[in-house]
C-alpha cells in the first residue's frame, strides 16, 4: 500500500489532519464519533492505493543498492513543507469559515434570544396589563356586588319588618273584628229591644212635660225649680244681649236688667249649692 500525495486529509508521514481531530474536546468528543468521522472523509478520498507490481521491487533496488541523494531528499522535504503550508491553508481556512459560521450562529441565536427577550417582555408586559386590567374589573364587580347584597339585605330586612307590622294589624284587625261582631250582635240586641219598646210605649199616650221629671220630696222639687230657675235667667241675659246688640234696648236699660238679673241667678246658684250640700251629708 502507499500513501496518496497531496490528500487533504493525511500527510506524507502518515499524520491524519482533519478539523474533528484539531477542535478535541475532553467532555464532548469521543472515539467512536471519531471512527465514524474518519470512515466517512476516508470512504469519499482514500488516503492509500495499492503499489504497482514493479514499484515494491525498484524501490526495494533503490534503496538496498542506491543511496539517496540529497537533492532528492531536499525536493521531498520542500514538497512536504509546500503540502504541510496547503495543509495549514486549509486548516486556517476551515478555521475561518468555522468561525464565521459560528459568529454567523452566534448572531442568529442573539437575535433569536433578543427576539425571545423583547417576546417575553412583551408577553410579560401584556400579562401585567390583562392581570391589572382584570384585578380593576373584578374590584369594580366586587364593589357593585357588595353594594347590590347590601341592597338587598337593607330591602330584606325592611321586607321582614313590613311583613311583622302586617302580622301584627292582621292580628288587631282580627281581634278587632272579633270585637265589632260581638258589639254589633249587642246593637242588633239592644236594637231589637228599643224597638219591641218603641212598639210598646207606641200604643201608649204622650205623658205631659210636667209629668216627665217628678220629684219624690221637697228638696227634691225646690232643686228641681231652681235649675229650672237658673236656666231662665240664663236664656234671658242672652236674649238681653242679642237685643242690645240688635238696637232694641238701650244701654242703661240692658246695664239695670243684667245687674238684676245676676244678683237673682247668683242666690239661685247659692241656694241649689246649700240644698245639694244639705243632701250629700244627710246620705253620708
Amino acid at each position: 500500500m502507499m500513501l496518496k500525495e497531496n490528500h487533504r486529509h493525511v500527510g506524507s508521514d502518515g499524520m491524519v489532519y482533519m478539523p474533528y481531530l484539531h477542535e478535541w474536546r475532553q467532555h464532548s468528543c469521543d472515539l467512536v464519533e471519531m471512527t465514524i468521522m474518519l470512515s466517512s472523509i476516508f470512504g469519499a478520498d482514500p488516503p492509500v492505493y495499492a503499489k504497482p507490481p514493479g514499484a515494491v521491487a525498484a524501490v526495494a533496488a533503490a534503496v538496498t543498492h542506491q543511496p539517496p541523494r540529497y537533492n532528492a531528499v531536499a525536493a521531498q522535504v520542500d514538497q512536504q513543507r509546500v503540502i504541510e503550508q496547503q495543509r495549514q491553508q486549509r486548516v486556517a481556512q476551515e478555521r475561518r469559515e468555522r468561525e464565521e459560521a459560528e459568529a454567523a450562529v452566534a448572531a442568529v441565536v442573539a437575535a433569536k434570544a433578543s427576539e425571545a427577550a423583547d417576546e417575553t417582555r412583551t408577553t410579560q408586559q401584556c400579562r401585567a396589563n390583562l392581570t391589572r386590567k382584570l384585578q380593576i374589573y373584578l374590584q369594580n364587580f366586587y364593589n357593585e356586588a357588595r353594594a347590590d347584597i347590601s341592597a338587598d339585605l337593607r330591602n330584606q330586612a325592611k321586607v321582614e319588618q313590613g311583613k311583622n307590622i302586617a302580622t301584627s294589624q292582621l292580628e288587631a284587625l282580627k281581634k278587632a273584628k272579633e270585637v265589632l261582631n260581638q258589639q254589633t250582635q249587642h246593637v242588633e240586641d239592644q236594637t231589637v229591644k228599643v224597638k219591641e219598646f218603641i212598639k210598646e210605649e207606641g200604643s201608649r199616650e204622650e205623658p205631659e212635660v210636667d209629668d216627665l221629671a217628678v220629684p219624690v220630696d221637697v228638696p227634691s222639687k225646690q232643686m228641681l225649680e231652681l235649675s229650672a230657675k237658673n236656666a231662665a235667667i240664663t236664656d234671658c241675659l242672652y236674649f238681653l244681649d242679642k237685643a242690645l246688640v240688635r238696637g232694641n234696648i238701650p244701654l242703661d236699660v240692658h246695664l239695670k236688667q243684667v245687674r238684676k238679673l245676676g244678683k237673682t241667678q247668683f242666690l239661685t246658684r247659692a241656694h241649689l249649692i246649700k240644698i245639694a250640700n244639705i243632701q250629700a251629708g244627710g246620705q253620708d
